[in-house]
């Protein structure tokens, strides 16, 4: 299986996209190494469901290959692609649960072959194996696994898939995949076509209403993940949930999130200041 990484130190998958990946830069050595193979291993996994011109057949085979690295993981064998040898140092060093990792293949398994959800029950059984293992991941590698700060870390990985959603709609219907759930589009009378995309009408609104306000709702449930008994940690956690927040919000505001509302050096000021005052 040919993917994109040589090895932690010349990660290339990390190189590319480090846009995404800010928070290493804030962790210790340890950490940060083990959150970059982390990174690395998803980042490959959803490129392969989601991108490229190979047909479904093949990147489900590339998929299960993966599976078969990670098999090896779980027995105790060796694997033999660098991006799993990594991976078996961090899932020993921090004792991991291999199940969030299977949890995630199995997504992106699925993103390759489930084009469209019948409701919202649906979509979040497919989140947490999508969104949040990942969170889960993190709680162990930081010695934060207890059963409050997991359902804490669901909240806040739900209200991140949900806000991802909306505002990829429009790409994701490009590659005939569609997430937002069959009974929503009926209740809020949505039409999934690209001029619909660029009008925004009315009941386009509704259900931007209906979906942000379940995003802070979820994020208001997972704020107690603030206040464990690292400083280090907490501080990170203060900037995501104000990030979450602060996006939420020009969610809210936007004319159509279906267009560009990126972070800007404004906003990224405007959400330190309030990462640092919130309760």
């Amino acid at each position: 299986m040919k993917i994109n990484y040589t090895s932690l130190q010349e990660n290339l998958i990390i190189n590319q996209h480090y846009e995404n990946f800010p928070i290493a830069r804030f962790l210790s050595r340890e950490l940060r190494h083990a959150v970059a193979t982390v990174y690395a291993f998803a980042r490959i996994g959803d490129d392969l469901a989601d991108e490229g011109a190979s047909s479904k057949t093949h990147r489900q085979s590339l998929l299960q290959q993966m599976k078969s690295q990670l098999e090896r993981i779980k027995t105790d064998g060796h694997p033999n692609i660098p991006l799993f040898q990594d991976l078996q140092k961090i899932i020993r060093q921090f004792n991991l649960n291999t199940q969030y990792f299977d949890d995630l293949l199995d997504a992106f398994l699925q993103d390759t072959k489930k084009k469209s959800y019948l409701n919202e029950k649906e979509l979040d059984a497919y989140y947490q194996k999508a969104a949040h293992s990942a969170g889960r991941i993190y709680l162990q590698i930081n010695h934060l696994d207890q059963p409050m700060n997991r359902q804490y870390s669901d909240c806040i990985c739900n209200a991140f898939a949900r806000i991802d959603m909306l505002q990829d709609i429009q790409e994701d219907f490009k590659k005939n995949r569609v997430y937002l759930p069959i009974a929503l589009q009926k209740k809020f009378k949505l039409k999934l076509t690209h001029d619909q995309f660029d009008q925004f009408n009315p009941n386009w609104h509704a259900f931007k209403h209906y979906w942000t306000k379940k995003i802070e709702q979820k994020l208001i449930l997972g704020k107690g993940i603030m206040h464990t008994p690292s400083v280090r940690f907490n501080l990170q956690m203060r900037v995501l949930v104000a990030t979450g927040l602060h996006l939420n919000q020009k969610l809210k505001k936007s004319k159509n999130p279906f267009k560009n509302n990126k972070m800007t050096l404004v906003d990224w000021g405007v959400v330190l200041i309030k990462g640092m005052i919130i309760k």
